[in-house]
């Protein structure tokens, strides 16, 4: 029996320090961290807040994330986010006591779509939350909230929405990276075909499931907590490429920019942005489209 408790007590101990290494090596550099960076060291008074289509504007593009902090705008989007994240970060900012003029948030149609209801950064943004507004959102207990806030990331490594992130990195570091021909194409040297049909992948992804009413419900709050503390709100509706624009978003999807203007909140219009130059994929613009958008926002600083 002892011998038994001693090699499952040994069991237990190799597990936690495997655990902490994964940790430490792959899941807080690639998961955590980054997300928690973009929020440290605020010194700007007007913020983006979008998902990966406000944040193909700074990620890779240094000159960009400088052009525009050296006009006061600091990109707080992240690639996932939901307006639930959004209202998290926000709220924390607030709180934090940090003076805000103005935020640029997303009017893009799929952030009411539900499937951001679930994809979305909840495990990452909690790092902003407090009990409330968490509660709020994912009706958890006090104890779950603690758990997940201090706890949970730290034993990430046994979560199963994790496995491909460690597997990518074991694949990348004992093998040649293998990329496909497909993904080595830039979307501008794709066939129409390739084109039309990553679009029309996409585009159900994003409007399949229809519209999120907690979603829309979550937006007015974020539009209600910028009023209540005098901040300016200017939407911005990212562009896609061609080949996605011109399919029909189904008429019952409740739009953003619609809520905005009955408002009659501003909302910058990038949509005509739809050369295939300026895209890396059929929804998120590469480094010469995030200067063309970063310009255009400029203009109406």
């Amino acid at each position: 029996m002892l011998k038994i408790c001693k090699e499952l007590l040994l069991g237990l101990i190799s597990l936690f320090l495997i655990n902490l290494i994964i940790f430490y090596l792959i899941i807080n550099p690639e998961l955590y961290r980054p997300y928690e960076k973009v929020i440290e060291n605020i010194e700007s008074r007007n913020f983006i807040f979008s998902d990966s289509h406000g944040w193909s504007l700074t990620k890779n593009n240094y000159k960009g994330e400088m052009k525009l902090k050296k006009n006061n705008i600091k990109n707080l989007s992240y690639g996932s986010d939901s307006y639930k994240d959004i209202y998290i970060k926000l709220s924390y900012l607030i709180q934090q006591g940090i003076s805000i003029d103005t935020i640029y948030l997303s009017t893009d149609p799929h952030m009411l779509g539900k499937k951001r209801e679930v994809n979305n950064n909840k495990n990452r943004s909690i790092a902003y939350a407090d009990f409330e507004n968490y509660r709020e959102f994912y009706n958890t207990s006090y104890p779950e909230f603690v758990f997940r806030k201090y706890v949970r990331k730290y034993i990430s490594t046994f979560d199963i929405n994790n496995a491909k992130l460690i597997q990518s990195y074991f694949n990348s570091f004992f093998s040649s990276i293998n990329v496909s021909k497909n993904e080595q194409k830039k979307w501008i040297d794709l066939s129409k075909i390739e084109r039309e049909n990553k679009s029309k992948s996409k585009f159900i992804d994003f409007y399949s499931r229809g519209s999120s009413e907690k979603l829309e419900n979550i937006l007015h709050k974020i539009l209600k907590i910028a009023m209540e503390n005098n901040i300016v709100v200017i939407g911005l509706h990212f562009p896609t490429a061609k080949q996605m624009k011109n399919l029909k978003i189904p008429d019952l999807t409740i739009l953003p920019r619609n809520i905005f203007l009955s408002k009659k909140l501003l909302v910058l219009d990038l949509t005509d942005i739809d050369n295939n130059k300026y895209f890396m994929n059929q929804d998120h613009v590469n480094t010469l489209g995030a200067d063309l958008i970063i310009d255009r926002i400029l203009k109406q600083f």
